[in-house]
């Protein structure tokens, strides 16, 4: 006897699609929100984890935390490949001399501008 027909292939509408990629942009702070730790760090670690990327956040940037300033070495802008979703890394030149708390703000020091 022939073999049991396999079952259809079920609609398409049945399954959720993915959800789009979010657009390029999400990993920066929206207008009115500040850049926030999102995990405790310890003296002497040189990467903390913020809520989002303040605009202008570069290579170079000054920030402060808790009142003191530091460099920013490196930070991890998302490609279309690699997808950071609650973890934004920056790293800093220095090691954080104090320890900091997740909700801590981070601000970022806007160059003077040329006169």
């Amino acid at each position: 006897p022939p073999p049991p027909a396999a079952p259809p292939p079920p609609p398409p509408s049945a399954s959720p699609s993915p959800p789009p990629l979010p657009p390029s942009d999400t990993w920066e702070c929206s207008a009115g929100t500040r850049m926030s730790l999102t995990q405790d760090a310890s003296t002497g670690d040189t990467v903390i984890v913020v809520s989002c990327y303040v605009e202008g956040l570069q290579v170079g940037s000054l920030i402060t935390l808790n009142g003191q300033a530091y460099k920013v070495a490196v930070i991890a802008v998302p490609s279309g490949r690699r997808r950071l979703t609650a973890a934004l890394p920056i790293t800093l030149e220095t090691g954080l001399t104090g320890a900091v708390s997740s909700g801590d703000l981070v601000q970022a020091v806007r160059p003077p501008s040329p006169p």
